[in-house]
């Protein structure tokens, strides 16, 4: 097993882990904003959603750089270690959503 792919694992395995913990997080700060919403008064419930707008710019950003340097190390790789990347990848990814 090469080098690259061994890293790639370790890589992406945190990297996801990290984006399911995020979206988590983002549906339990919903729920609880849907629950609680009749305690906030109207200007309470606007710097909630004032904050959360501010702070979407920088996801979005951290995630297109996440993306780049995806695009960039799969461009980088020889034929044979996407090859060996998309070997584990596919049957990984489809097991934890089926």
């Amino acid at each position: 097993m090469c080098l690259i792919f061994v890293a790639w694992r370790v890589y992406h395995k945190f990297i996801f882990e990290l984006i399911f913990l995020a979206a988590v997080k983002l549906l339990l700060l919903c729920d609880l904003f849907t629950k609680r919403k009749t305690e906030l008064s109207h200007e309470e419930r606007h710097e909630i959603i004032r904050y959360a707008k501010s702070r979407l710019p920088i996801f979005m950003s951290q995630l297109h750089r996440f993306l780049q340097g995806v695009k960039s190390t799969f461009s980088s790789m020889s034929p044979s270690q996407r090859q060996e990347v998309a070997t584990y990848l596919v049957p990984e990814v489809s097991s934890k959503y089926t």
